[in-house]
């Protein structure tokens, strides 16, 4: 008998049935069992709550004097509700797991039989069995062990728990376990347990014994102890002893979770309920679960729209299930919600409904992550679109998780339950609507609708960091068609805008209301606005403002539908905080709103505003720092750079650098001449293309202009020795070292013109550069130069100077300063000869190439490459040019303490990859691009870093790469390797050339620096393509040692270098019998070879090539109906057809076929780019001669004699003889390029001795002759003719245009005479309407177009009209045709459209702008249409076109055909402007005026109905430094600065010059006199009386040129004893128009200088000194000293208005003596003045103050201004 049969015998005969209860701390052991069967076999059941317990454990061990030594061991526990079953065997281990949600407190039957003898394992669960096999113990080591101590090992088992001198760390189990039988068995007591420790026996329920539950909550067992269960009492607490709900109120800022369980408790739940009430008026998350991972279980409920939305899943394919239920449960009342599932049931309650779901047997868990979210999240990623993306509004009561109440544990402060948001609010309470809604990007924005009326009302509290955004925007009129308000922040202050839009009727107009307060300081402000007819009105906090609205915006006004609040059309969007919005007077609920589709990136947070500006300085360049919702930003605006910190300079450094990088465009660029460095972009010329012919021996070249006239006089008898000192746009003196330092050659063209006055270079005349050093020579002309007739003047490096021979006749040195390190020059010197003239040209600084690109290196396998060492500071740049089409560029490796490594890939030609592993963390940027990295152009590559980003460029391509959070910067410490690396396993490294390469701050000479180089690297770049073999657009393949050319059309060009076209002579074949014929060798291969051929024809049938032989073999090429090519050849005495379709074979273009023939037999045809290939077959060739060689038909037919012919071979080109063609017309057009075999036919050779065959092939369409999109139909030799019809042109050429203007009064109507049309008259009945028309009327009614109707039948017409929304309808009334064709669309867009009309006999065609529209009719039409009369423009009657308005526009083309024969064609227009007569019998009238016009041009930009956009053009900006800067010389050479004097000429006559200078001395004296006597006397008037406060006319220290149409109010200066103002009252007013606000503190004074506004108007007004009458320089400082005093003080009562409350910011009644003395430098601008006092009184402010000033010299000997007060 069996082991296992023995074994089930004795468990059916002696049973164990033990059960016991365990408290956590129980154990049951059986020990002393018999251990010599190989079948162990156990069986229990238990019951528990724990996800973690152990059940029991079975072992073998020996004990002797070592101790105890176990030999094998096998213990089952549940772990995180599954069994867990481990079998070890000295260090061998196996580990099952069985089951899932085994601790939901039911019992689980467990039946384990292990067969150590075989090392099966069957593990039983219920009704589920699993066979195992272990790998511990194999080999039967297990069962060897028994065998071999023969039952002499100790054997235990454990049940619910160990022991303590067990090691292992178990989880005892509390609950339940039943011992029902196992193997082995006990050799004394008949198994009997040997120890029961803190057991009770029976499986005992606690709540027998210990219900202490009230008011009907339901006790649960927990073995140790008791719980209840208090869901549906309404009570709750410890025992339900409480009466009453905890209830919250949650207000969409708050949210609470609760821990299911443990982290390492996560168990798979059979069985779980989830219930709870709310009560809300708005929509929102009630709660959500998911499982951990990719785990697809989750548990949501939100309501949303007034339903209960629910997701479940439980994983496997049914995915997600959705159930909706209810309806208004956003009423404000109570709701109860329960979801119940138990094993594969759940059901969904709400207030009673229920919804049944049934689950699979395998996906009826739910395995969920601990944290259970109520009420809202900080992240709703999780949450799938089908539910509320908003926390919950409302009450909450009632949350029950399976048996536990979350609120009460919550109110309980047990940890399970959490609170997240401000003081918990218990209780269910009104939610007020002051609570903030944040705006956390640019993109985030409320929809507010409801707006009626000519007046608009908003109220709105804000607060933000931002200086600039958009608040409030609201369209003017339906769908903004007028313009639009919006209320922004402007640099910091607030201004409603009022933007009119420009039509054809009226002009556009743009307007402001601003209030000076700065409010982006993180502070609440309020603020108000009103829109009507009249008036905008603004109010900010206690500023108030107001501006009547132009006659034009008045008339336009009205308002859309909505309203946009964060939403900007122009400016970026609003970012921070709103509250208690007001739209006409009424609240906006935040709560609602938020949660509904009018909210988009809205969220209800608690308005976390934090400034995280202050303190940070890390904005590189003048960038702004901007305090985004999160972090500090950097707006790098109108900065040139970019990056998060606008490192990163936008703009290359060179013009080189742009044409390297591919740009071609000569013309204004920007540069930046230092990179990321400090200085700031500028523009220069760039003349691309320059230094040479090959591509990749051309530079882009900078080119910089200087402020010195062409032709400036600068030696003449009336002026002083002299320097000029010159200007530069855009880079001065201390950058210019960086264009110099980077460019390959720099060059700056002069020309002196001298009349008796010599040149003298060093001597007289010399040159100073950036470094101020004097230069003695100019280009090539040197100090003491010879002159042009010195016979020693032999030296290569000097030029002689025609003008040093000092002739008096006008002569010329000119040359090109080109030492680039003395170059640009800045300063020229020229020393007077006191007689003679001479004038200088100076040409701009020209700098080419780049000094970095000097070094090239050519690698010329993949295997090569250069090892650097490795990259550690600065950029890493390089070029390289390859044709690889794949290939390691760079590669920097990492080492072994440090795996920093990128790697930049050719991945293919068009393909660039950037690889980088960055302290773990993988970046990759790929770029893309249409022109390819390996076409052997130079390629530019840069990479870049900074502290948190890193920047990668290929050309003008380029990424950046945030490097911020793979943490601090470790750099690189591994080698470099450039062009390629050490293996090549899985990528080639580069063929090709690397230059300029640049890292560690440092430009490498490659092959001196390398650490490592292998071989095949040289010197140089070696290509060959630079020569251009490559003929007819052959490419050229480098080959870097050769190359190879691939010709563009392999058919046309031939030779190694393409230079071969076959194509380049060809015959024209222009009369109906023309033909070529040829004689071949009949013994040839003529039939079986390759053919080639171009042709260009319009027939749709025409004969290309016949030949055949005296055996009547033969071969063709034929057009066939225009839509195919057609082969055919006789196969023995079969024929057959070979044919490539295609449609535009007949388009009068160049076509060239070619048939190719395989040696397997295999046929290709091509045509152009298309072809076909037909598979090989065998062909064979008639070999004896017959009268009727074929049955099938013969397109082509020779004659044929009984008798076989002499042999011959025949090959007729373009056509046959009559005699022969059977359905072969004659080729009528061009052939060329006729190549059989090797054999190339020159077809030139037969022209004019055939007929009708002529050389060279001239289109008469070639020059595209017809205008307007004309159709040109070629006749050959010149010869054409244009079709219009598809255009709105007529005449020979489609160049006439019957074109008029419409004024909205104008209409024609034309009467056609009477016709009749029967079916025999035309079968298709065709009756066509055309009409062109342009508009920009955007008024808003139908406007005629064309009407035709029957003069008999009024009521029977087809009209064609726009829309009032500016579409399209064609409608028809009568003969049973009533029906209307729309065309969606605008077109009253300023540009012209064509219209036709066609009616059939079963349906309408309509074309517009060649989109076809059509209607197939319900019933035929079987009569002629009756139509004879016709309007333009308009209707002039009443009844059925009531609703029309005339037409405002132009219209042209219009043609009417009726169903009669198609040359009868109306054209009421040509006849109305006399342009052709009208047919006979017809009349015509014309009402209103009638204006002949251009209708096919679009009309002017500026009536398009929108505001102009910004030119993509760049231009060089304003730059106007005035001419270069005279200063005289003194004898030794040191400058004297004086105002240079007039550079004129005078007569050389020395009376006259005395007689000047006298006269000027006179002049100067008296002017001195005067103005000490002036002075005095100011003195004395400001000793008698306090100062006065300068009036100041119109603006005061202006940046700019303006032009104003009106008067401009006078600014003022107000004085406080802290602060002066300088503004006129316009700019104060209008602050958001202002081009910027300057305001600089200098010991407590502050002067605030407002520009006027850009839509005013001035000219330039200079500042002057008033004491020197000189200019203040625009670039000088001049000092302002100011005294605080305490003047007497006129004091008015003050002006409420609000430019009252904005200039008296600070007012102060009692102004000390004076104290102290502050001086201030004031950089003055040419643009404005200081006007005498007039000591008028300044009733423009709230105090009148009067203020005098003293203009002197001041110990310094610079120009001053004291202002006493």
């Amino acid at each position: 008998m069996s082991d296992l049969l023995q074994l089930f015998l004795y468990l059916a005969l002696f049973p164990l049935v033990h059960s016991y209860t365990f408290y956590g701390s129980s154990y049951v052991t059986y020990e002393n069992l018999s251990n010599n069967s190989p079948l162990q076999y156990f069986e229990f059941k238990f019951r528990t709550f724990q996800a973690n317990a152990f059940l029991m454990q079975h072992e073998l061990y020996k004990t002797d004097s070592a101790g105890v030594t176990t030999a094998y061991t096998m213990y089952v526990k549940l772990t995180k509700g599954r069994l867990n079953l481990v079998t070890m065997f000295g260090a061998e281990k196996d580990t099952f797991t069985f089951g899932k949600g085994l601790n939901h407190d039911k019992w689980h039957n467990i039946q384990l039989l292990n067969d150590i003898e075989t090392g099966n394992l069957t593990v039983s669960i219920g009704n589920r069995i699993t066979w195992k096999s272990l790998d511990s113990g194999s080999n039967n080591s297990v069962y060897a062990i028994l065998q071999q101590h023969n039952g002499t090992l100790n054997s235990t088992v454990y049940f619910g728990g160990l022991e303590a001198r067990t090691t292992l760390d178990i989880h005892p189990l509390i609950g339940c376990l039943e011992v029902l039988s196992f193997n082995p068995t006990n050799k004394t007591n008949g198994n009997i347990p040997d120890t029961e420790h803190n057991v009770t026996k029976g499986c005992v329920n606690k709540c027998d014994a210990d219900d202490s539950c009230l008011n009907g909550g339901a006790c649960l067992n927990r073995y140790v102890t008791t719980s209840c269960d208090c869901f549906g009492t309404g009570n709750e607490g410890t025992h339900c002893e409480k009466s009453g709900l905890t209830t919250v109120t949650l207000n969409g800022q708050e949210r609470l979770t609760y821990e299911i369980y443990g982290d390492n408790e996560r168990s798979h739940r059979p069985v779980n309920m989830l219930s709870i009430d709310f009560k809300t008026s708005r929509s929102g998350l009630l709660l959500h679960i998911v499982g951990p991972g990719q785990v697809n279980n989750q548990v949501t409920a939100s309501v949303i729209l007034s339903k209960l939305h629910v997701t479940l899943a439980f994983g496997g394919p049914d995915g997600h299930k959705e159930l909706v239920l209810g309806e208004n449960l956003d009423n404000d009342r109570w709701h109860t919600m329960t979801i119940l599932h138990k094993g594969r049931s759940v059901n969904v309650s709400l207030d009673g409904q229920v919804q049944h779901m049934s689950l699979s047997a395998d996906h009826h868990h739910l395995h969920l992550e601990p944290t259970l979210y109520l009420g809202g999240m900080d992240n709703f990623d999780s949450v799938t679109s089908f539910h509320s993306q908003q926390n919950f509004i409302g009450c909450l009561r009632n949350i029950y998780f399976d048996h536990a109440s979350v609120l009460t544990q919550l109110n309980g402060q047990q940890t399970l339950a959490q609170y997240f948001g401000e003081i918990i609010q218990y209780g269910c309470k009104d939610l007020p609507i002051t609570y903030p809604m944040s705006f956390p990007t640019n993109e985030a924005m409320l929809t507010l609708s409801g707006i009626q009326g000519n007046t608009v009302e908003i109220a709105l509290e804000f607060r933000t960091l931002r200086a600039d955004g958009v608040i409030v925007y609201l369209d003017m009129g339906r769908e903004g068609g007028n313009g639009y308000f919006q209320l922004i922040i402007l640099r910091g202050h607030i201004v409603l805008q009022t933007v009119l839009l420009p039509t054809s009727r009226r002009d556009g107009d743009r307007s402001s209301v601003t209030l000076g307060k700065r409010i982006n300081d993180g502070q609440w402000h309020r603020v108000n606005f009103s829109i009507s007819v009249d008036e905008n009105v603004l109010t900010l906090d206690d500023l108030r403002a107001a501006r009547h609205h132009s006659s034009a915006v008045s008339e336009a006004l009205s308002f859309g539908n909505e309203l946009y609040i964060g939403y900007g059309l122009e400016q970026a969007g609003f970012i921070g905080c709103i509250r208690k919005i007001f739209l006409q007077f009424k609240a906006i609920d935040p709560f609602r709103i938020i949660n509904s589709d009018a909210s988009q990136g809205v969220t209800m947070e608690n308005c976390d505003l934090t400034d995280y500006c202050h303190g940070f300085t890390a904005c590189q360049h003048g960038s702004q720092c901007v305090s985004d919702w999160h972090e500090a930003v950097c707006d790098c605006r109108g900065t040139g750079y970019e990056g998060k910190r606008c490192h990163f300079a936008k703009y290359l450094r060179s013009c080189d650098e742009y044409y390297q990088a591919g740009e071609r465009r000569s013309g204004v660029w920007q540069i930046d001449i230092d990179g990321s460095g400090p200085h700031a972009p500028t523009y220069v010329l760039c003349e691309m293309g320059m230094g040479g012919t090959g591509g990749v021996s051309q530079y882009g070249q900078t080119v910089i202009e200087n402020n010195l006239p062409n032709n400036t006089v600068v030696r003449s008898s009336t002026l002083r020795d002299h320097r000029r000192v010159l200007s530069y746009r855009g880079l001065t003196a201390d950058t210019f070292h960086h264009l110099l330092d980077g460019s390959l050659t720099c060059e700056q063209y002069f020309r002196y013109d001298c009349f008796e006055a010599p040149l003298s270079v060093g001597n007289k005349t010399w040159f100073t550069s950036t470094d101020f050093r004097r230069q003695d020579h100019l280009g090539l002309f040197v100090k003491d130069s010879c002159s042009k007739d010195n016979t020693t003047c032999n030296n290569n490096n000097q030029h002689p100077s025609i003008c040093d021979k000092g002739l008096t006749e006008w002569k010329t040195d000119e040359g090109f300063e080109r030492h680039k390190y003395h170059l640009p020059i800045m300063e020229l010197a020229f020393r007077q000869y006191g007689k003679g003239r001479a004038n200088f040209t100076l040409g701009p600084l020209k700098c080419l190439g780049s000094s970095h690109h000097t070094t090239p290196v050519q690698f010329t396998t993949e295997e090569s490459y250069i090892k650097l060492h490795c990259w550690v500071s600065g950029d890493l740049k390089f070029g390289f040019r390859t044709t690889s089409p794949s290939a390691v560029l760079l590669f920097q490796s990492p080492s072994n303490d440090n795996k920093n490594m990128f790697q930049i890939t050719l991945v293919n030609e068009n393909l660039i990859s950037f690889d980088f592993n960055l302290n773990g963390l993988a970046r990759n940027v790929t770029f893309y691009s249409d022109r390819s990295f390996a076409n052997g152009q130079w390629q530019q590559v840069t990479v870049e870093r900074s502290n948190s980003e890193m920047r990668v460029s290929i050309n003008m391509h380029r990424s950046l790469v945030d490097i911020e959070e793979s943490g601090p910067w470790q750099g690189f410490t591994g080698p470099l390797f450039l062009g390629g690396r050490p293996s090549i396993q899985w990528q080639p490294g580069m063929i090709g050339c690397v230059r300029g390469l640049i890292y560690n701050d440092h430009h490498h000479t490659l092959l001196k620096d390398p650490a490592e180089s292998v071989q095949n690297v040289r010197n140089g770049c070696h290509a060959v393509c630079d020569s251009n073999p490559c003929h007819n657009g052959g490419q050229c393949v480098e080959k870097w040692t050769s190359a190879d050319c691939k010709c563009n059309n392999p058919y046309s060009y031939l030779g190694w270098n393409c230079n071969l076209d076959i194509n380049q002579y060809a015959v024209s074949l222009l009369d109906p019998s023309s033909y070529i014929v040829l004689r071949k060798d009949p013994n040839s291969t003529f039939f079986t070879s390759n053919i080639i051929v171009s042709f260009r024809t319009y027939q749709i049938d025409a004969l290309l090539l016949y030949a055949y032989d005296h055996l009547n073999n033969f071969i063709e090429v034929a057009v066939q109906q225009g839509e195919a090519l057609v082969f055919r050849f006789n196969n023995g005495s079969a024929i057959v057809n070979l044919s490539l379709v295609l449609d535009d074979i007949s388009n009068g273009q160049w076509k060239q076929v070619a048939i190719e023939t395989s040696p397997n037999g295999a046929i290709t045809i091509h045509v152009d780019d298309l072809s076909v290939e037909y598979p090989a077959s065998s062909r064979s060739l008639l070999t004896e001669y017959s009268q009727i060689p074929y049955l099938d038909p013969e397109t082509v037919k020779p004659i044929r004699t009984s008798q076989p012919p002499e042999p011959h071979l025949k090959v007729y080109i373009g056509g046959v003889p009559q005699d022969m063609a059977q359905s072969a017309p004659v080729l009528h057009g061009c052939i060329r390029g006729l190549k059989v075999g090797d054999s190339i036919i020159d077809l030139r050779r037969h022209a004019n001795s055939s007929l009708g065959v002529y050389s060279g092939c001239t289109g008469g369409c070639d020059s595209d002759p017809c205008h307007h999109d004309g159709v040109c139909k070629e006749e050959w030799a010149g010869a054409f003719t244009c079709d219009c019809n598809g255009t709105v042109f007529r005449g020979p050429l489609c160049d006439i245009e019957a074109a008029a203007y419409f004024d909205g009064s104008t209409i024609i109507r034309y009467s056609i005479m009477s016709y009749s049309v029967h079916k025999s008259q035309s079968t298709e009945l065709h009756e066509r309407l055309g009409i062109a028309f342009l508009t920009k009327d955007t008024a808003e009614y139908k406007r005629l177009l064309v009407l035709i109707y029957s003069s008999k039948r009024p009521m029977t017409y087809v009209v064609i009209y726009l829309t009032s929304n500016g579409s399209i309808e064609v409608r028809s009334n009568g003969q049973n045709m009533n029906y209307t064709l729309f065309v969606p669309g605008y077109f009253a867009d300023g540009r012209q459209h064509l219209i036709i009309y066609q009616r059939m006999k079963d349906s309408i065609r309509l074309e517009v702008d060649s989109k076809v529209y059509e209607r197939a009719l319900s019933r035929q039409v079987t009569t002629g249409s009756t139509h004879d009369r016709i309007l333009v423009g308009g209707v002039d009657t009443t009844g059925e076109f009531d609703d029309f308005r005339q037409f405002t526009g132009c219209i042209s083309n219009v043609t009417f055909t009726p169903p009669v024969m198609p040359s009868f064609t109306v054209r009421p227009l040509d006849v109305a402007l006399g342009m052709q007569q009208a047919l006979p019998g017809n009349s015509w009238r014309v009402k209103g005026r009638l204006s002949q016009a251009n209708c096919s041009q679009p009309l002017p930009n500026g009536n398009n109905g929108a505001l102009p956009k910004q030119s993509e053009v760049i231009s060089f900006p304003p730059w106007n430094p005035g001419p270069a800067k005279v200063v005289y010389l003194n004898s030794s050479d040191v400058d004297v600065p004086e105002n240079p004097m007039p550079v004129t000429e005078t007569p050389n006559d020395l009376t006259t010059i005395v007689a000047s200078v006298l006269v000027a001395v006179m002049i100067i004296a008296a002017l001195i006199i005067a103005y000490f006597l002036w002075r005095k006397r100011i003195q004395m008037e400001n000793r008698a009386q306090l100062p006065a406060l300068a009036y100041m006319s119109d603006h005061v220290i202006a940046k700019s040129d303006y032009s104003i149409s009106k008067p401009h109010t006078p600014p003022v200066m107000f004085l406080s004893n802290k602060t002066y103002y300088l503004a006129s009252m316009e700019d104060l007013s209008d602050i958001g128009s202002s081009d910027s606000v300057f305001h600089s503190k200098m010991n407590g004074v502050a002067l605030p200088l407002h520009d006027p506004p850009k839509s005013a108007s001035m000219g330039t007004i200079p500042m002057i000194d008033a004491e020197s009458q000189e200019s203040l320089n625009p670039n000088k400082r001049h000092s302002l000293k100011t005294f605080r005093a305490a003047p007497t003080v006129e004091t008015t009562e003050p002006d409420p208005s609000p430019t009252t409350a904005l200039l008296a910011q600070e007012p102060e009644p009692d102004l000390p003596h004076v104290t102290e003395e502050v001086e201030m430098e004031l950089l003055s601008s040419p643009e404005c003045f200081l006007e005498e006092p007039d000591h008028q009184d300044i009733t423009q402010a709230s105090t009148r103050t009067t203020l005098t000033s003293d203009l002197q010299d001041d110990d310094r000997g610079q120009d001053s201004m004291s202002v006493d007060v």
